[in-house]
């Protein structure tokens, strides 16, 4: 099993937003755009810094995924936390995303991922990514499964 890698990508974390289809006038044929334009920078630059640090190959068998985001606290607000958009699921499917071919060759892989969102002096998102061992995976009668770390 590999050693787990951690690293942090700055900037604004961007959701993946929902997509829209359309059929182009030229062509007839059918385009898909993301609602979020600006989903696809941060999606090409948490990539970019993923490749960084890639294995050799994708991995094959289970992942754990962590995903803290952190964003810098409007001066006018008087939450402690960031429980305004984006939402959390949302910017976890970008990332998610953006780690397959390079970690993994589909997130399906993925059988644990905890994430958050806080504010901090440095915008962007903490990444923490290992294998999995079938004998860290705690089975329960009802099929499901819980990771420890």
């Amino acid at each position: 099993m590999s050693q787990p890698i951690t690293f942090f990508v700055p900037g604004i974390p961007q959701p993946k937003g929902s997509s829209k289809a359309f059929a182009s006038r030229h062509t007839g044929k059918i385009i898909v755009q993301n609602a979020n334009k600006k989903s696809m920078p941060w999606q090409n630059q948490v990539s970019w810094e993923a490749n960084e640090r890639r294995p050799e190959t994708p991995w094959l068998g289970p992942m754990s995924i962590s995903l803290e985001f952190t964003f810098t606290k409007p001066p006018t607000s008087k939450r402690q936390s960031p429980t305004v958009r984006p939402d959390l699921d949302k910017l976890a499917r970008n990332i998610l995303d953006s780690l397959e071919k390079i970690f993994y060759h589909n997130d399906a892989q993925v059988t644990a991922l905890f994430l958050s969102k806080a504010y901090a002096d440095a915008p962007g998102v903490l990444i923490g990514i290992r294998e999995v061992g079938e004998i860290e995976q705690k089975h329960y009668p009802d099929g499901g499964t819980l990771c420890h770390e």
